[in-house]
């Protein structure tokens, strides 16, 4: 675990150094620091780290991420997001920092929105392939984005995976299904399942077209309901 601010050397010269001794050794080595920015976290994956974890993180948290690279994952990234546009939105800065991060090292070009509303706008300017979002947020969360999609005639199309860690019931999952959503899935600290919902999206190549056949009022008020509860 390396913090990227040394006082006798740069942080990314350090892993780069580090990586080179390690040769074919399995080593996971793991940045340490404050929030970074988009570019920042594209220069971190690039030097051959394997995560980037921000400070301040709650020791279970940390021990959580540790366990996580500890349980087998392969040296190198698997970048089967072959450079497409995946847009990004929670408004947990740090949750939104370190899943474009993983996504990143995934092959993914990244954006990211902070909500439901600020990601409709960055969808209609920049039309990603995948949309991956939280589900619980304020002014517009992961359903209501849901919804919002599949009535737009030119985002429609664009596949969307809810993850969430708060939503955890089967009805809520019947709930994303309504909404428009193609995947439904829960945060982990690899975000492994995060990453089989991508390949099975990237698989099927379509997305729905429109929501399913439930009346809007009805679709709303089972929204506003979970929300709620």
């Amino acid at each position: 675990i390396q913090d990227l601010v040394l006082p006798d050397i740069d942080g990314l010269a350090l892993a780069a150094r580090l990586r080179a001794l390690a040769g074919e050794m399995p080593l996971r080595l793991l940045a340490f620091s404050g929030l970074v920015s988009n570019l920042d976290a594209e220069r971190i994956a690039s030097t051959g780290f394997d995560d980037v974890i921000a400070k301040p993180i709650a020791p279970s948290r940390l021990v959580a991420l540790i366990e996580a690279h500890w349980g087998g994952i392969e040296p190198s990234a698997d970048t089967f997001g072959g450079g497409r546009r995946l847009l990004v939105v929670d408004d947990d800065p740090i949750q939104l920092h370190l899943t474009a991060f993983h996504l990143t090292r995934l092959g993914f070009h990244v954006d990211e929105a902070c909500d439901g509303k600020v990601a409709l706008e960055v969808a209609r300017a920049v039309k990603p392939d995948i949309i991956v979002s939280d589900v619980l947020m304020p002014k517009l969360d992961g359903f209501g984005l849901a919804i919002a999609l599949r009535r737009e005639q030119e985002l429609r199309s664009i596949p969307l995976i809810l993850m969430t860690s708060s939503y955890l019931e089967s009805s809520d999952r019947e709930l994303a299904r309504r909404s428009g959503a193609d995947e439904f899935v829960l945060r982990t600290p690899d975000l492994g399942e995060l990453a089989l919902a991508l390949r099975t999206v990237i698989a099927g190549g379509q997305s729905r077209s429109s929501i399913a056949a439930t009346p809007s009022d009805e679709l709303e008020r089972e929204h506003a309901r979970r929300a709620a509860r």
